[in-house]
């Protein structure tokens, strides 16, 4: 029984150690952000690349297995009432979910990054495509064979509408996503702003947080769960960085597929166009045969 209780203090004590490390590690990092985005404002710097933050070692510490164990300490401690370990389950999970969140975010910035690397080739594949476009005439007879049927070209008809309708919302959306992307960037270092202000509130209650052996279970978890939420304020102002620095080659991309959708539209239109007359002149030319 003694040793399971040695074991058990043992545990806590090594969470302690890793809340203590982390907590500490946040102090620095939230100075480092701050300095950072100080540099980067101030005229003196204006015309230096600003200093970038090493990524922020106190918050690995954070990991979901430790914080899963953590849960299950808890769960097995006799010693805590089943409301107590309610409450400090739930900021465990709630860090899990932040966790799960940083990946998110972190998966989105590589995504955001890769698509700038890659849009000077797409961007040539879409003018290639707006070149053939431009090039392309659409077939007199709308595509059918010579002499078909006034039901065949209305079902030949009805199928070219169907494709002109989802040509011009394809463009529809594209010119949106260049109305939301043009605004993006202001966007984007206001957000940052917020974040970092935020950042720096958790940083003090940290700091100001009495010492790790003074906190309770149920302070620790908050205080993992704040760590956590840390984690993923610093995913989010790196993905809105992503988001900035990838923006010009993105917006260009957008603009060459919204020249490309607008004339595949007007292709289609023409399409659909020269079917209408096509069909018109069969018809009259059915009723001309039955007068006839």
């Amino acid at each position: 029984m003694e040793w399971l209780q040695t074991g058990s203090a043992m545990r806590r004590w090594s969470a302690a150690v890793w809340l203590l490390a982390a907590a500490a590690a946040l102090c620095l990092w939230v100075s480092s952000r701050d300095a950072s985005a100080q540099s980067s404002t101030s005229p003196e710097s204006s015309s230096e690349v600003p200093e970038v933050a090493e990524p922020l070692s106190g918050l690995s510490l954070i990991s979901a297995s430790e914080i899963e164990a953590q849960i299950a300490v808890v769960r097995g401690d006799d010693t805590l009432p089943d409301s107590l370990k309610q409450e400090i389950v739930a900021n465990y999970e709630a860090a899990l979910e932040f966790l799960r969140l940083v990946t998110s975010e972190r998966e989105t910035a590589a995504t955001l990054a890769a698509t700038a690397e890659s849009a000077a080739e797409q961007i040539r594949e879409v003018e290639r495509e707006i070149a053939g476009l431009r090039l392309a005439a659409p077939e007199a007879d709308g595509g059918v064979s010579p002499g078909a049927s006034v039901e065949d070209i209305s079902d030949r008809l009805l199928v070219e509408r169907t494709k002109a309708t989802a040509l011009r919302e394809r463009a529809s959306a594209v010119e949106a996503q260049i109305a939301q992307q043009e605004a993006r960037p202001a966007e984007a270092r206001e957000a940052q702003l917020a974040l970092r202000a935020d950042l720096g509130q958790l940083g003090a209650e940290v700091t100001a947080s009495p010492p790790i052996a003074e906190l309770t279970e149920l302070d620790k978890s908050l205080q993992v769960r704040n760590l956590s939420f840390a984690a993923l304020l610093d995913a989010r102002i790196d993905r809105l960085d992503s988001e900035v620095l990838s923006h010009a080659p993105r917006l260009a991309l957008l603009r060459a597929q919204a020249e490309a959708a607008r004339l595949a539209v007007t292709r289609q239109e023409d399409i659909v166009r020269s079917l209408e007359e096509l069909l018109s002149s069969t018809r009259q030319a059915a009723a001309e045969d039955l007068q006839a």
